[in-house]
């Protein structure tokens, strides 16, 4: 074991919850007998020494989920993270190889376009059987296990250095519709560049690019009356059909109050959760990690609170699935919570008014968004007619 860490976290009746975890040394690919290495990892090595110049010493697998993630270790003490994509028997390896190469086109972009603090992209690999690709690493501590036990001055630098990233997003000029992009290409002069929007890389989004915020909600709407997850007895179904009719108005009404500052086509990181941040002691925010799910959609959409200090709509404790309960934690207390928003209002307000407008006008829109997901398991619609009810 290297060392032992402890997480802080809350429960839904906001109850602390305190988790002793052990770092436990990672294994080496090149000297440690690893079971079920099914890629062509000394290929990968071969490519960092290419990079690097230098010879690779260790090949640390330090995780492995969605991505097989590796810290491969030069003979001069550089460090390259090569993440792989997971392959298997139900997986789509078009769609696998596709999703790598537009998480890698959108890091393009991003690094043309801003100075947002995101690894810098050495080389990918996409017509492989396991595609990957070589990033710098980025020598910090996650957010996740750490942002419980911060001082409240560390959570106040944390969501003033998340503003300043969520604004230079917001001022990005996007292609127009909702979707992900498809490709990114700079001229050989570095001073032009082209971007073609293609369908969202989210899964159970539309199959095309979609024109505007209206139709896309038809799109949401009409998938979520067709889901099993509202139930499907006919009392399910009756009162699901009611709460979604109800749910379409609002978002209409909405949606019809709104103006072209605020639906303004920007890029929005989808999984911007503190599992894939990074951040020194301070509480600044080093990194933001893992740009697979992105999309370009209306700044109304696109704009958020830190995910991590929301207690909102499906964030809320009193709006979970009750079944689910016991797995729900949140990273701060509600007060605290309630606290930081009113602190972030404040900072987005002085530093960007549109961003501000943007953030609290599409506060409802964005909630709609996550409550249509069709994955998510509510009977009748109850859950969602509960929130309404609230609003």
């Amino acid at each position: 074991m290297d060392g032992k860490f402890s997480l802080l976290l809350w429960d839904a009746q906001g109850n602390e919850i305190c988790h002793n975890s052990s770092v436990r040394s990672k294994p080496d690919l090149l000297c440690d007998d690893v079971d079920d290495i099914l890629f062509d990892y000394e290929k990968m090595a071969s490519k960092v020494k290419e990079i690097s110049g230098s010879e690779v010493k260790a090949m640390k697998q330090i995780s492995v989920h969605h991505y097989t993630v590796i810290d491969a270790i030069t003979e001069d003490s550089r460090h390259f993270m090569i993440r792989v994509a997971e392959v298997d028997e139900a997986s789509d390896l078009n769609i696998v190889q596709d999703n790598l190469r537009r998480e890698c086109e959108v890091m393009k972009w991003i690094s043309f376009s801003t100075a947002l603090p995101i690894p810098h992209l050495h080389y990918y690999a996409v017509d492989e059987p396991y595609p990957y690709m070589i990033t710098s690493k980025c020598d910090s501590i996650l957010l996740a296990d750490n942002f419980g036990r911060f001082p409240f001055e560390a959570k106040i630098t944390n969501i003033r250095s998340y503003a300043q990233i969520a604004i230079e997003l917001f001022r990005m000029n996007a292609p127009e519709g909702i979707g992900s992009l498809f490709s990114f290409e700079c001229a050989t002069d570095s001073q032009s560049h082209s971007m073609i929007l293609g369908p969202s890389v989210m899964d159970d989004d539309p199959p095309t690019v979609v024109p505007s915020i209206t139709e896309y909600f038809k799109w949401l709407l009409k998938t979520k009356r067709s889901s099993s997850k509202i139930g499907t007895a006919e009392e399910d179904v009756k009162e699901a059909r009611s709460a979604l009719n109800r749910l379409e108005r609002l978002v209409l009404d909405w949606i019809s109050g709104y103006d072209t500052a605020i639906l303004r086509w920007i890029p929005s990181h989808e999984d911007f959760g503190a599992h894939n941040v990074l951040v020194d002691a301070s509480g600044l925010i080093t990194a933001v990690l893992d740009w697979e799910f992105h999309m370009v959609q209306p700044a109304v959409l696109g704009v958020s609170y830190p995910s991590w200090i929301r207690y909102d709509g499906c964030y809320d404790p009193q709006f979970i699935d009750p079944h689910n309960a016991a797995f729900e934690v949140w990273f701060t207390t509600r007060a605290d919570a309630a606290k930081l928003r009113e602190i972030y209002d404040e900072i987005t307000q002085e530093m960007d008014p549109d961003y501000y407008r943007a953030l609290k006008k599409g506060e409802f829109c964005r909630a709609a968004k996550e409550w249509l997901h069709p994955d998510l398991d509510d009977p009748g619609c109850r859950r969602l007619s509960a929130w309404m009810d609230s609003l």
